[in-house]
């Protein structure tokens, strides 16, 4: 009996390694397959970077504004002590009215010996009422060009009556050409007499702030204004200017000489005007001053006046004297 226990107890372990034997050597079984998760689609797209369309311009420029100047400046020389607005009192101008013919001008810096250009002062002849005109006969006996040197242009000439009554209110238009006969600049400039007599002459300038860097010819265009006269009105015209001289004094000139009242009447607001001449008898500038107080009937009165030829050196003068009758 115990030897059948033992048989039956070998026989249920043998039979458990054979078991453990077939477990090892079997393939193990497939692992499941995991469901695939989608990768999320991020599309990176290289954009090429955007083209930068320049536009190239070029800006047309406007047209340079042709510099008009001021009809018939004078020229006043800077004295020591001076200031614009003495300046301008003195001769009854406005500061505005000096600036306006000297651009770029800082009223505070004024120099001793720096030249200015003056409007023509307010002319004392009054117009009278107009009459029947006739055609003038005046001529424009010379024009030059004066350099001065803050590199401005000068252009001076002179017109002379012709005819056979007084004329007034001359207005010439004149030009520089190049050396192809192009014009560059016009200009009007007004006769510094008002009234031009049969014979005689009158002086006339404009000032141009930039002078051209090339060589120019200054040219008469045309006369473009003026009248005879038909009626004189309050203007008193029998004044004579005699013993007059011109005596150099550095750079500048001293004008001097008497006016007698030729006439029948007392002249006041007298307005004397000076063209100057070199030697070869062109004109290199001209000024005008006012004459003080009134002048009787057959009296003289003195005068004395400066200025700055922006020609060179001058030898003669010729003066004229106008103003107004006095009132009743």
């Amino acid at each position: 009996m115990r030897k059948i226990v033992w048989l039956s107890l070998l026989w249920l372990l043998l039979s458990g390694c054979g078991l453990q034997e077939e477990n090892l050597s079997a393939p193990p079984p497939p692992m499941p397959t995991p469901t695939p998760t989608l990768p999320i689609g991020v599309t990176l797209v290289t954009r090429a970077p955007p083209t930068a369309v320049v536009v190239q311009t070029t800006p047309t420029p406007f047209p340079s504004a042709t510099p008009t100047p001021s009809p018939t400046p004078l020229t006043y020389v800077v004295a020591e002590g001076d200031t614009l607005l003495d300046i301008a009192l003195a001769r009854g101008y406005t500061l505005a009215d000096i600036e306006a013919v000297n651009p770029g001008l800082n009223p505070d810096f004024l120099q001793i010996g720096q030249l200015l250009a003056l409007p023509p002062p307010p002319t004392p002849l009054a117009q009278a009422a107009v009459g029947t005109p006739v055609p003038i006969q005046v001529r424009v006996a010379q024009i030059n060009g004066y350099r001065t040197p803050v590199e401005s242009l000068w252009l001076l000439g002179v017109v002379v009556n012709e005819g056979d009554l007084p004329v007034e209110n001359v207005r010439v238009e004149i030009g520089l050409q190049n050396a192809a006969g192009e014009t560059l600049i016009t200009a009007q400039a007004w006769a510094a007499t008002a009234v031009i007599l049969p014979g005689a002459s009158a002086p006339f300038g404009a000032l141009l702030p930039e002078a051209p860097a090339t060589a120019v010819q200054p040219f008469v265009a045309a006369i473009i204004g003026g009248g005879t006269v038909t009626d004189l009105g309050s203007r008193y015209l029998e004044l004579a200017v005699l013993d007059t001289a011109v005596a150099p004094d550095g750079e500048r000139v001293q004008i001097s000489g008497q006016v007698v009242n030729e006439g029948g009447e007392t002249a006041v607001q007298i307005l004397l005007s000076a063209a100057l001449y070199d030697g070869e008898g062109r004109i290199v500038g001209f000024q005008q001053a006012a004459l003080e107080g009134p002048l009787a009937p057959a009296a003289r009165a003195p005068f004395s006046l400066g200025a700055a030829p922006p020609g060179g050196a001058a030898i003669r003068a010729v003066v004229t004297a106008q103003g107004l009758r006095a009132a009743e």
